[in-house]
């Protein structure tokens, strides 16, 4: 999907302060060559120091990065099944959707499951001609060409969007 600029920075700095957190462990080897508390060919020290750097490395992606996206992803879900609308996340603004195929609907490649007109969709983003839609019944995303589709804007689901004859 395409991600605005400014998300993108934030995006950055984020991941830059968890590298950070890994770079706190290499300053801390200079501290202890420094004072000698680190003596060469001695194993202990090394060793702390690597399970320590791989615990801020580790601790840095998660909290900054992994926990801050599957929390807002869950809530994304919980959202879209409960029919409420979801909160922006780092410049992804989900809405509601119908929409309607242009031409058969056998015609239209959907990957990821089965296309149906008549439910609402949460449409999550598109970029290169692909619009990513998210079905609350199936609990998985379609991805489908725009171009094979019209999408209608809607403040809340309905609950169905078949079109009225």
């Amino acid at each position: 999907m395409e991600i605005p600029r400014l998300w993108q920075v934030i995006a950055t700095v984020r991941l830059g302060l968890a590298v950070n957190l890994w770079l706190i462990a290499l300053a801390g080897l200079g501290y202890l060559q420094h004072l000698h508390w680190c003596v060469r060919d001695r194993w202990i020290g090394f060793t702390l120091l690597g399970f320590f750097a791989l615990v801020l490395l580790t601790s840095g992606v998660w909290n900054f990065g992994l926990q801050t996206a599957a929390h807002a992803g869950a809530g994304a879900v919980r959202a879209a099944a409960s029919g409420k609308t979801v909160d922006a996340y780092f410049g992804i603004s989900p809405q509601w959707v119908c929409v309607r195929p242009i031409g058969p609907v056998e015609d239209i490649h959907v990957d990821g499951g089965e296309f149906r007109p008549s439910r609402p969709y949460l449409k999550i983003g598109d970029a290169s001609g692909t619009a990513v839609l998210w079905d609350p019944a199936e609990k998985s995303a379609l991805k489908m060409p725009m171009d094979k589709l019209r999408i209608i804007p809607v403040d809340e689901p309905p609950k169905s969007c078949a079109p009225s004859a």
